[in-house]
């Protein structure tokens, strides 16, 4: 029975930590894109736009 819970709590140490390796890097992926779509938003709005009628 403790060979069992020991062998139990070791996969779940590995795939707890393999989740909060893809985790973490996801989150940086997440960052990075709303970084990318700030400065794409910033952009557009200031170059995309020269013919827009006024007040729109």
């Amino acid at each position: 029975m403790w060979i069992l819970l020991a062998i139990a709590l070791v996969v779940g140490w590995v795939v707890l930590n393999v989740a909060w390796d893809v985790a973490s890097f996801a989150v940086h992926l997440l960052l990075g894109l709303a970084v990318l779509a700030v400065i794409a938003h910033f952009l557009r709005g200031r170059f995309g736009r020269r013919d827009a009628p006024a007040g729109t």
